[in-house]
């Protein structure tokens, strides 16, 4: 074989792997919990973007679609769970449940409606209590949300566990959808009972 035919199939070989490699990473999405900052800061911790696809509890009546960065979640039911883990959530690693224990955490969320839909969304500790559902009235502009919640401070011996962040679309007709662009968690320091 010649160099005028061997080079330019080599480098179309090359080339194809290249964006075949290229294609693959992009299908891998992060999953599991959401953990803190590796520097150990847990200052602010977000949500967005890829973190998205970290979204648990979704079935044939709450699906999500995450695209250019805005998770879509569309509820097709009026009926919903109080717990949040039977509903759509995230997990927030132990890391993070022990650096908000006893701190007033505050939770951001920017969102708008795609259908006449609020949103609904709870900060829980799983077995110590939780903020209650919060409801927040959406219209089809970007707004940003927030409400604090006291963590329950971490008793010697407590097992560390996993916080949740639920989240899902309420009300309107159906289906209710919903789009996140942002979910934020500020810890604003210690709270006294």
């Amino acid at each position: 074989m010649n160099d005028k035919v061997f080079f330019p199939i080599a480098i179309l070989f090359a080339t194809l792997v290249i964006v075949g490699a290229l294609s693959i990473e992009r299908d891998i999405y992060p999953e599991g919990p959401i953990g803190g900052a590796a520097s150990g800061d847990y200052a602010v911790i977000p949500i967005t973007g890829l973190d998205f696809h970290r979204i648990e509890g979704l079935n044939q009546e709450v699906t999500a679609r995450i695209r250019r960065n805005v998770l879509t979640l569309t509820t097709r039911s009026r009926q919903q769970q109080d717990d949040p883990i039977l509903g759509p959530h995230f997990k927030l690693d132990s890391d993070i449940e022990v650096a908000f224990s006893g701190q007033t955490v505050r939770s951001y969320i920017q969102a708008r409606s795609a259908s006449g839909a609020n949103l609904e969304v709870i900060y829980s500790t799983g077995e110590f209590g939780d903020s209650g559902w919060k409801r927040f009235e959406l219209t089809d502009e970007w707004t940003s949300f927030r409400f604090d919640y006291n963590a329950p401070p971490r008793s010697d011996g407590d097992p560390i566990g996993i916080d949740y962040f639920g989240i899902r679309a309420v009300g309107g007709t159906l289906p209710a959808i919903v789009e996140i662009r942002e979910i934020e968690f500020r810890r604003l320091g210690e709270w006294s009972k």
